[in-house]
């Protein structure tokens, strides 16, 4: 399998980014390609999509260069032959000095409804068994604020963290 370093992609290249979320949403290359994770590609969908007649190569990239290896044996393996991955990949690529965007890092609401959670929970049940035994009401209201998100569906303190600047 044919490989290159980032510093040899050429302006016009086809370049396919395998990278799902987590890896794709700190930096991305600043120049046009696709992205596919890897989990969801399908090389023989992707080549009709995209009218790849193999007269040009498609270069595969990720984080580091391992799941692109693995991208590109799936076109190999699906008839796909030229195809070649971009060793060192995005890091590799900055640290070479290409132009790529480095993305604001956005934690996934849900994420944040629990984390925040957890932490009033711990605060409430700390302040509770060491300042005051009020305390022990904030543990109980996030409790009682989880259980009518669950039946309901809705969600008060999602609701609060939207409207947040960091969410914005």
């Amino acid at each position: 399998m044919q490989s290159i370093s980032p510093k040899q992609l050429k302006k016009d290249d086809l370049i396919l980014d395998v990278r799902g979320c987590p890896g794709r949403g700190q930096i991305i290359l600043n120049r046009p390609h696709w992205n596919v994770p890897i989990e969801m590609l399908n090389p023989k969908d992707f080549i009709k999509r995209y009218e790849l007649d193999g007269k040009k190569t498609l270069y595969t990239i990720c984080t580091t260069g391992r799941k692109a290896a693995i991208a590109a044996q799936m076109f190999i393996n699906s008839g796909f032959k030229n195809v070649v991955v971009v060793k060192g990949g995005v890091t590799q690529a900055a640290i070479d000095g290409l132009p790529v965007l480095r993305t604001h890092i956005k934690i996934p609401m849900e994420r944040q409804v629990r984390l925040f959670a957890g932490l009033l929970v711990l605060l409430g049940t700390l302040l509770g068994i060491f300042v005051n035994s009020w305390w022990l009401a904030v543990p109980l209201f996030i409790g009682s604020g989880l259980t009518y998100s669950g039946i309901t569906n809705w969600c008060g303190m999602m609701w609060v963290l939207e409207k947040m600047p960091w969410n914005k």
